[in-house]
């Protein structure tokens, strides 16, 4: 089906996209890959400055954490823990929670609210020492 380097390099790029969670069917095979969520790890040396993209988590736009939800809108620079709320993805009525998925620094780029946003695509980069 799947030779072991076909492999490595499937879960090499779920972690550089923070996914999760992969699922390949065809008619005659069928390949499941999860991985835990991402804990902090960087591929770099302790004290080395890095950034990994925060990833959509699915198709719609793009609202940012502070409209009509009770917290305190993101600046730039301010710091962030993982599983903080960053935004949202709305699709009709429906938001799906954007997270962050490390400690992080907010940045300065973000998608502008209402910005149509596809499954996986890059909301932002987090800033982070390891």
């Amino acid at each position: 089906m799947f030779a072991q380097p076909d492999i490595d390099r499937i879960l090499a790029a779920m972690r550089a996209h923070g996914v999760t969670r992969l699922e390949i069917k065809d008619p005659k095979k069928r390949l499941r890959l999860s991985l835990p969520p991402a804990t902090g790890s960087s591929p770099t040396a302790p004290g080395t400055p890095y950034s990994a993209a925060v990833t959509s988590p699915g198709i719609g736009r793009y609202l940012p954490r502070g409209g009509d939800d009770g917290m305190a809108e993101l600046e730039p620079g301010a710091r962030v823990l993982a599983g903080e709320v960053l935004g949202y993805l709305c699709s009709g009525p429906v938001r799906r929670v954007v997270v962050a998925p490390h400690d992080g620094i907010v940045p300065a780029e973000w998608p502008e609210t209402g910005a149509l946003l596809g499954y996986g695509d890059t909301v932002c980069r987090l800033e982070t020492e390891q």
